[in-house]
């Protein structure tokens, strides 16, 4: 894939207040999709098109923030697609089903226990989390945003901080940051995978791309709440209301709520005056998670 397939993303990195280190600001990148949901899309979606818009399928949560962000972009380069979603075990009224509601018809969800793979003949098919060679190019690039702040900033990072769902955001940034030669050491909380299986992953997508990419430091880190994959509880609740106060930073409540609260209690140690870490967008699903305002005084 070449380098004018993929659009051109970048997002400013400043100091927190109440942390160490720095905090990049992909959340910022827009307001329908952000983070790496978007910079997925920034190569897949022009790889898409190059193939004449083939009907599309796609599976995942009804409540993904990449499924959100994918219908939007698919939407407005009008392809015809069907959205393979996975049932709940508890339905949420509100966050990103309403908004999906929004833009897909009925008709153009099918409903299901699991997301598998499929057969991809006549239509391409996009596994949970846009888990594809496609979509990682697009990933890759953060590698090369983080390498501009610094310029800005006048500083060096020692060490990148990133959460990981279905593992191509963090991938991504391992290949990238090899691709150019970076020597951060990159730490990594699994919100889904074990140990095990991110390696397998990587170790995957590596070969997708020749396997010719000698991969710098690393390292993976468990949670010590809510891990249960899109689990959520009142402790991570709390902690994003303090967090927003203190730094006027809205977090989501499944991925990056999650990992500063790592940073700021039981893995307070990896974070140092170098450091960054990488908010990784989605705050539009905490609208699931909210209390409802019943009435609006004044």
């Amino acid at each position: 894939m070449q380098q004018e397939k993929i659009w051109p993303l970048h997002s400013r990195a400043h100091k927190l207040n109440h942390l160490k280190g720095y905090i990049k600001r992909e959340d910022e990148l827009s307001f329908g999709v952000s983070g790496n949901k978007l910079r997925k899309l920034a190569s897949l979606i022009p790889h898409l098109i190059q193939m004449g818009k083939p009907h599309i399928l796609a599976t995942g949560s009804c409540y993904s923030n990449f499924i959100l962000g994918l219908v939007q972009h698919l939407n407005e380069h009008q392809f015809t697609y069907t959205l393979l979603l996975k049932k709940p075990h508890n339905w949420i009224k509100g966050g990103n089903l309403s908004y999906l509601d929004l833009l897909v018809d009925k008709e153009q969800i099918e409903w299901i226990e699991k997301c598998e793979p499929l057969n991809k003949e006549r239509c391409f098919y996009i596994p949970e989390g846009a888990f594809c060679v496609e979509a990682l190019y697009g990933s890759m690039e953060l590698a090369n945003s983080i390498a501009k702040n610094e310029q800005e900033l006048g500083i060096n990072f020692e060490n990148i901080i990133i959460d990981s769902g279905t593992g191509l955001g963090a991938i991504g940034l391992i290949l990238g940051c090899a691709q150019i030669n970076k020597k951060w050491k990159i730490d990594i909380f699994n919100m889904c995978d074990t140990q095990d299986q991110f390696e397998k992953k990587l170790q995957k997508m590596n070969e997708e791309l020749g396997n010719k990419i000698k991969l710098g430091p690393y390292e993976t880190h468990e949670l010590s709440t809510a891990k249960s994959y899109g689990s959520m509880n009142s402790t991570i609740m709390k902690f994003i209301n303090g967090f927003a106060k203190r730094e006027g930073v809205i977090l989501d409540p499944l991925y990056s709520s999650k990992l500063f609260y790592e940073l700021s209690g039981p893995k307070n140690g990896l974070i140092n005056d170098n450091t960054l870490v990488i908010h990784s967008g989605g705050a539009l699903s905490l609208g699931g998670f909210l209390p409802e305002v019943t009435e609006i005084e004044g």
